[in-house]
């Protein structure tokens, strides 16, 4: 195994996620070539894993989780157009984008419905993320220096949320009718 393999990186990306969220028994995936190399067959085995594949040359069948990513591609670019970010604000970023994404509706919701919705975030913490996590607020840090790279980093974090809530919610809406 060679750090330079797509299996390596994917590995390591299997045992960061894990040890985030915990293990999980079951993947579901499209056919990436490097998905089916043997090294990553053999870590699957010793960590009993099992690893599904949608049927190949069938695309539809990841559509759902394949317009999120697009989707959220797309508002990243969008997002961060002129945003000249170091790699610990773009990580920073990005794990806050993952929160937005796992506290999001899994089904359209009424306006009377809006307190009591399902979310990722419910299925693997058993509630909802504190409000905190989204706010769009100046902040406290003091020093000029911190105060601008703090306000970057929410300007494209709020551009984010609320372009992905409309955009989300207008999906749900379409694939509500």
């Amino acid at each position: 195994l060679t750090p330079d393999t797509g299996a390596y990186s994917l590995i390591l990306a299997l045992r960061r996620f894990i040890s985030r969220k915990g293990t999980a028994k079951l993947f579901i995936s499209d056919n990436f070539k490097s998905f089916k190399s043997a090294l990553l067959k053999n870590y699957f085995r010793n960590h009993d894993i099992s690893w599904k594949f949608i049927l190949e040359k069938s695309p539809w069948w990841g559509g759902f989780y394949e317009r999120l990513v697009g989707l959220v591609k797309n508002l990243l670019k969008k997002a961060m157009i002129r945003a000249r970010l170091t790699y610990d604000e773009l990580f920073t970023l990005l794990v806050e984008v993952e929160n937005v994404l796992n506290s999001r509706p899994l089904t359209y919701i009424s306006e009377s419905q809006e307190e009591s919705f399902i979310s990722p975030y419910h299925l693997l913490y058993g509630r909802q993320p504190s409000e905190k996590c989204f706010d769009c607020v100046e902040s406290n840090i003091y020093g000029n220096d911190v105060r601008e790279v703090y306000s970057k980093l929410q300007d494209v974090k709020c551009y984010f949320i609320e372009k992905f809530r409309n955009d989300y919610i207008i999906a749900l809406q379409e694939r509500a009718f």
